[in-house]
């Protein structure tokens, strides 16, 4: 990985954050509290999702408070990847799959065995459809779960998937993957603190993510393979002591991990203005094309084999469902989402790695609100049932404000 800067210091946006609690406790709320407002919803009616927010402001900002008045850690940066808290952490995480996600896992043609965690989804049998299907040789979407919906997965989400079926389940890269953040926070803070307040924040404060978890769902799973290669590219490129071989590994593995999610295309503009002012125009121009051609190679071959066939690309633009509510939505909102995402990275502040980070939640969590907003449309009253697809832009959004606190800015 590359190497840290010994320097310390406030960027502005640390500095906004440090000295203003309430911007602070706004981000941590806004991407945590949402994901889950489906889930609160579904179980405890509307009241509750609006009194998590409530509840939850209340509680970031009186810990943004306590971070204000202890300041941010000036303990000297830890090297090891993984220390006793953390690991103690990865087994807290391992120990609650092995025992929910077998009993929340739904039997052939029956109901879960046990359902703590809301039922899950099929996003697991998706999963394990399109690999099993991609194992033998033959093209993976066809299939059809129990509740008769295609295989969503993009190709790259199956590609990563592939190493875990040897398990008989690839819904088990969860472990691989949640282990993988916390060797990733864990380096990015350098100490114990901030990395463990980190993940408790973003696998127990919010809900959906933790029931994504256990029940072997993607959705948090492909955000953080595609954190990891993203951040370290955006930290690494403009070192010049880390092998060029290095960096197209790393941006080839990152193109595949993109093609898990079509929304994950959003991060392209906010990536490519971090990357332009951290790295310059020739080392961006260089890791771009090899992302996209990773992107391409294993994303082409799928849809050109039956374009009317591959179900991820109208399965993904959730807002087709909407028409009635907004003629053209189907193109409207998702080019908003561009559209916002270009303008976002205008804001020179993606210039420091917090700042891209939390540039990148934002442009992750619009398009929901979107949904959120149309569904509401049609109910004619609040509607969050599309909420948890924000899970993705929790991981990126939480780990720029977390870093903007306590991280060693700039990088």
């Amino acid at each position: 990985m590359a190497r840290l800067p010994t320097r310390t210091g406030h960027t502005p946006l640390k500095a906004a954050i440090h000295n203003r609690p309430l911007l602070a406790a706004g981000g941590l709320a806004w991407f945590l509290l949402v994901p889950s407002l489906s889930l609160i919803q579904k179980f405890a009616g509307t009241a509750a999702a609006f009194g998590l927010v409530a509840i939850g402001l209340t509680f970031f900002l009186a810990l943004s408070r306590r971070v204000r008045s202890t300041g941010p850690s000036n303990r000297p940066r830890d090297g090891r990847l993984m220390s006793t808290a953390t690991v103690v952490m990865f087994a807290v995480l391992t120990v609650a799959f092995l025992v929910l996600y077998p009993l929340t896992n739904r039997p052939a043609g029956g109901a879960p065995t046990f359902d703590p965690a809301g039922g899950g989804s099929d996003r697991d049998e998706s999963l394990a459809l399109g690999v099993g299907e991609l194992r033998a040789g033959r093209y993976p979407y066809y299939q059809q779960t129990h509740l008769q919906n295609s295989v969503t997965q993009l190709p790259g989400g199956l590609l990563l998937a592939m190493p875990f079926a040897v398990t008989g389940n690839p819904a088990w890269q969860n472990i691989f993957w949640f282990g993988a953040l916390i060797v990733l926070a864990r380096w990015a803070f350098g100490c114990d603190r901030p990395a463990i307040a980190f993940l408790a924040l973003a696998v127990f404060a919010s809900p959906a993510v933790l029931q994504d978890f256990v029940t072997g769902g993607d959705l948090a799973v492909d955000a953080i393979a595609l954190l990891a290669g993203l951040f370290w590219l955006v930290t690494s490129a403009p070192d010049p002591s880390i092998a060029s071989r290095n960096k197209v590994i790393v941006a080839a593995l990152t193109g595949v991990a993109l093609s898990t999610r079509l929304n994950f295309l959003l991060l392209l503009p906010p990536l490519t203005a971090a990357l332009v002012r951290r790295a310059g125009l020739t080392t961006t121009f260089t890791v771009l094309l090899v992302v996209g051609a990773a992107f391409a190679a294993v994303t082409l071959p799928f849809y050109l084999h039956d374009p009317a066939g591959f179900a991820p690309l109208y399965l993904h633009n959730k807002f087709r469902q909407f028409e009635g509510e907004v003629r053209y939505g189907t193109v409207i909102f998702p080019f908003l989402s561009l559209l916002f995402s270009a303008l976002l990275a205008l804001n020179p502040g993606n210039r420091a790695v917090s700042g891209w980070l939390i540039q990148s939640g934002l442009v992750l969590t619009v398009p929901v609100i979107f949904l959120i907003i149309v569904a509401s449309m049609r109910v004619h009253g609040p509607n969050f049932m599309f909420a948890d697809y924000a899970v993705a832009g929790l991981f990126f959004g939480v780990f720029g404000t977390m870093l903007s606190t306590f991280g060693p800015e700039p990088w």
